[in-house]
C-alpha cells in the first residue's frame, strides 16, 4: 500500500468519525434534553385540561368567565396539537403499510380532533358518566373515585401521546444515523395549508362545542375555584 493510499484511508476514517460524533450529539440532545423537555410540557397542558373551573356567578364570584375558560383551553389544545398529531402519524405509518400520503394525514387529522375532544370531556366526567364507570359512585358518590377516574384518564392519554413519541424518536435516531432522506411524498403544498387551516379551524369549534357541553348538558362532578 503507497503512503497516498493510507493518507486517503486515513482521511476517510477521520471523516467518517467526525460526522459520527455529529450524529451521536444530535441523537444525544433528541434523548437527553428535547424528550425529557417534551415530556414535562405535555404533562403540564394535559393536567390543564383535566382541569375544571366553576363559572363566575352571583354565588361564585371568583369563577371564570366562559369566553376565558374557552380561551385557556382553546390554548392547550393548539399545543397539544403538535405531539397528538406526531404520535398519531407515527402510529399509523409504522402500523399501515402501502397507505397514501393524504391517507395518512386526513386519518391523523381526525383522529387528532377525536382525542383532543375526548380529553376534556373524558377527564371532567358528569354524574351521569360516573353512574356508568362506578357503582360505588351511585351509592355514596365519593370524590376520591371521581379523582381516581381523572388520573386514570389524564394517565392513559399522556402514555398514549409519549410513547408513540418515543417510537417515533427511535425512527428518527436511526435516520439520522444512516442520514436517511425525508420522503416528501405526492402531496402538494396547497393541499398541507388547507389541511392545516381545515384542521385548526374545526379545533377551535370542538374546543368551543366542548365547553358548552360542559357547561349545559353535562356538568363536571368536579370543579376548583379558580385562583
Amino acid at each position: 500500500m503507497s503512503i497516498n493510499d493510507t493518507s486517503t484511508l486515513n482521511y476517510l476514517s477521520s471523516h467518517f468519525n467526525y460526522i459520527l460524533a455529529q450524529d451521536i450529539i444530535i441523537i444525544s440532545v433528541m434523548w437527553f434534553i428535547l424528550l425529557p423537555l417534551a415530556l414535562l410540557w405535555i404533562s403540564g397542558k394535559i393536567s390543564l385540561v383535566g382541569i375544571y373551573h366553576g363559572f363566575k356567578s352571583a354565588a361564585c364570584p371568583v369563577g371564570e368567565p366562559f369566553w376565558i375558560k374557552v380561551r385557556l383551553i382553546l390554548g392547550c389544545n393548539f399545543c397539544l396539537s403538535l405531539p397528538v398529531i406526531a404520535a398519531l402519524y407515527t402510529t399509523i405509518d409504522t402500523t399501515i403499510s402501502g397507505s397514501a400520503l393524504t391517507h395518512k394525514a386526513a386519518l391523523t387529522l381526525v383522529m387528532s380532533l377525536a382525542i383532543l375532544f375526548m380529553l376534556r370531556l373524558l377527564a371532567n366526567p358528569c354524574n351521569y358518566f360516573m353512574g356508568l364507570i362506578s357503582k360505588d359512585y351511585q351509592l355514596n358518590q365519593d370524590v376520591k373515585i371521581v379523582k381516581l377516574h381523572k388520573e386514570s384518564i389524564i394517565s392513559f392519554f399522556y402514555s398514549l401521546i409519549c410513547a408513540s413519541l418515543i417510537i417515533l424518536l427511535i425512527r428518527e435516531s436511526y435516520n439520522v444515523l444512516i442520514h436517511a432522506v425525508v420522503p416528501t411524498g405526492t402531496i402538494e403544498f396547497r393541499d398541507v395549508l388547507f389541511l392545516i387551516f381545515l384542521f385548526y379551524g374545526v379545533l377551535v369549534i370542538i374546543t368551543v362545542t366542548g365547553e358548552i357541553v360542559l357547561k349545559f348538558l353535562c356538568k363536571p362532578v368536579m370543579s376548583t375555584e379558580r385562583k
